[in-house]
């Protein structure tokens, strides 16, 4: 099981920590899950940003000591509740992105708030403050030996105008099948066949699957961003 999870924004107004523990609970649950952030874990508005910093019901330092936990909860090293027993050191946490929230105060100042969230935890070696590649094993029974890799890029999304402009540069990475992005707060699922040549110098069709990924909060600013809900 692949979980990802992004766009949280720990310290916003709408922060749904009712819904991200449920996510975590899930991870914990399965035996061969993993878990990806990416990006935009805490709010952290500040003073000139877009978002409102008196907006949130946590100060940036709050955020960072929450966030932390979060990770260490997920990493499974942290008794702080019954909810995630199961969950161990051996590489639940893959990746932990840096989002264009918490950049605000790396520009700023020079400082990943990300990172120090992440080598708080101890899982400081899952940081990827810009893209990061995965390959994971995955059963298959139709496969020769019951499973198959896949190859996973995933960015926080910024960087460049849309997410079609980051689909585009993920498309160019040698044998990736998933690209998985947030930033937006809409979720989308699309596909893009290619043809690739194998080292026989045959054609073969490869499919990539692109994936975006909802948010759970962001306070009034981020909200303008989401699609309206429509009965």
């Amino acid at each position: 099981q692949i979980c990802f999870i992004s766009d949280t924004h720990i310290g916003s107004s709408d922060f749904d920590i009712k819904g991200l523990i449920e996510n975590l609970k899930y991870a914990d649950s399965q035996d061969n899950a993993v878990v990806f952030f990416l990006g935009d874990g805490m709010n952290t508005a500040i003073v000139g940003s877009k978002s409102d910093p008196y907006d949130d019901i946590m100060n940036p330092q709050q955020q960072l000591s929450f966030y932390s936990k979060i990770l260490k909860l997920a990493k499974g090293n942290q008794k702080l509740t019954d909810v995630l027993t199961n969950l161990n050191s051996s590489g639940k946490i893959v990746v932990v992105h840096s989002g264009n929230h918490e950049d605000r105060i790396t520009r700023a100042v020079g400082v990943s708030t990300t990172k120090m969230a992440a080598d708080v935890a101890g899982v400081g070696e899952a940081y990827a403050p810009f893209y990061a590649s995965t390959t994971l094993l995955l059963r298959q029974p139709n496969a020769k030996d019951g499973k198959f890799p896949i190859n996973i890029i995933t960015h926080h999304g910024t960087g460049v105008r849309n997410s079609d402009g980051i689909f585009r540069l993920i498309k160019n990475v040698d044998n990736v099948d998933m690209a998985v992005i947030g930033h937006t707060h809409q979720h989308s699922i699309s596909n893009d066949r290619t043809i690739k040549v194998d080292d026989d110098g045959n054609q073969y069709y490869h499919d990539i699957v692109y994936v975006t990924l909802p948010a759970s909060g962001g306070g009034t600013y981020c909200a303008g961003m989401a699609l309206p809900d429509v009965a």
